[in-house]
């Protein structure tokens, strides 16, 4: 038995074309939904990373910040290290060359910071150091557990005089009241009996470069002249400084000449002969009509804290002299406070946009869903052991 078909056809053109712009629509929407969320699920991380190395970043660099300055807790030379050199300096400090050796004064994105650590190895010298000696002996103050008062071979140690004259070296070798060092031209300087020798840190700050990609970072150079990578991705560092208005002046009622910061001066009629300074002078102090008066002029204002430009770290006068291979600007000795501005960007290039406000490098993102934009922060330190006044 059979059975007649009756009304029975397929679809037509029209509806299929109808169906086809219907799906269309709802793949579409489908995939505006679903791109930003992929674009937000790749930028996320990055976005997080940034934040995680901007962090690392300003820890490393205020930890040190804040000990700069730190001196001796021991010994007759006990004190910041205000009262002897400049412990914040706007350039690279190295033993042996470092920008001073270059007559380079101020970079405006580089710091070095000089202290001695806590509980670190402290004594004095024993006699005035020989010209070209490899070598230091020191004093075996009680505080010295044994004969080498704890100094072994790498330990990074420094010398620093009376005047603002200061040497760092690395222990050779250490034996019984006496240091060898790794250099075989010895100190810079000769040094008198009493100067203080202890465990330093000297941290240079500064913006290097990738050796494989390029790429800019934070670098540390610990003294010896070899960068260290501390954060990738830091592509600008800055720092400027607030300085003490007021200049050195000498304390009252004192047996022998002492200054409120800086080196103190030399008994008036006494010299020092390691210094180029005349009789009863330092860098910090000269002789005006038989009595002591400051080198450094006023700043102006009321303010107790005032901004040291690039211009005063660099034109003297120079400690201890003018000629000294690690000499410094006297009014480094001012420095209060140190601002700091860091910024730091995506690492892959396809999170960066064009160059610009949002971007200092330019990268290859086509979308603004998938830009992670520069990030920026500034901070201050007023390192304590440069707040103590004698």
């Amino acid at each position: 038995m059979t059975r007649r078909l009756q009304d029975v056809h397929g679809f037509g053109l029209v509806e299929l074309l109808l169906a086809a712009v219907l799906t269309a629509m709802v793949a579409g929407a489908v995939v505006a939904l679903v791109d930003p969320t992929r674009g937000l699920f790749g930028t996320q991380p990055e976005q997080a990373d940034i934040q995680q190395r901007l962090r690392a970043a300003t820890s490393a660099l205020a930890d040190d910040l804040a000990r700069a300055g730190a001196g001796p807790a021991l010994g007759p030379s006990a004190g910041p290290l205000l009262q002897a050199i400049a412990p914040i300096m706007p350039y690279r400090f190295a033993a042996q060359g470092g920008d001073p050796a270059r007559g380079i004064f101020h970079r405006h994105d580089t710091i070095t910071v000089v202290y001695v650590r806590a509980g670190a190895l402290q004594t004095t010298v024993r006699e005035r150091a020989a010209d070209g000696a490899p070598a230091v002996t020191f004093d075996l103050p009680p505080w010295c557990a044994d004969a080498t008062c704890g100094f072994a071979p790498g330990l990074r140690a420094a010398v620093f005089g009376a005047a603002g004259a200061w040497d760092t070296f690395t222990v050779a070798e250490a034996a019984a009241g006496r240091l060898s060092l790794d250099r075989p031209a010895g100190l810079i300087g000769r040094y008198a009996a009493g100067a203080a020798l202890a465990a330093v840190v000297t941290r240079t700050y500064t913006l290097g470069a990738d050796p494989v990609t390029g790429r800019s970072r934070l670098v540390r150079d610990d003294g010896g002249g070899i960068d260290l990578p501390v954060v990738d991705d830091v592509v600008a560092l800055g720092f400027a400084y607030l300085a003490e208005a007021t200049p050195p002046r000498l304390l009252p009622d004192r047996l022998r000449p002492e200054a409120t910061y800086g080196p103190s001066p030399p008994v008036l009629g006494s010299d020092d002969p390691d210094d180029g300074w005349p009789a009863g002078e330092n860098c910090v102090f000269e002789v005006r009509d038989g009595r002591h008066a400051s080198r450094l002029p006023a700043l102006g204002g009321e303010a107790s804290l005032v901004p040291l430009p690039p211009a005063m770290m660099t034109d003297g006068p120079w400690c201890p002299d003018a000629v000294h291979p690690h000499r410094f600007d006297a009014d480094l000795l001012r420095i209060r406070s140190v601002s700091v501005v860091l910024r730091t960007q995506a690492g892959p290039s396809m999170f960066r946009g064009p160059a610009g406000p949002v971007f200092l490098h330019a990268g290859t993102a086509t979308s603004t869903a998938r830009w992670v934009p520069d990030q920026e922060i500034r901070f201050q330190v007023s390192p304590p052991n440069l707040n103590l006044s004698r």
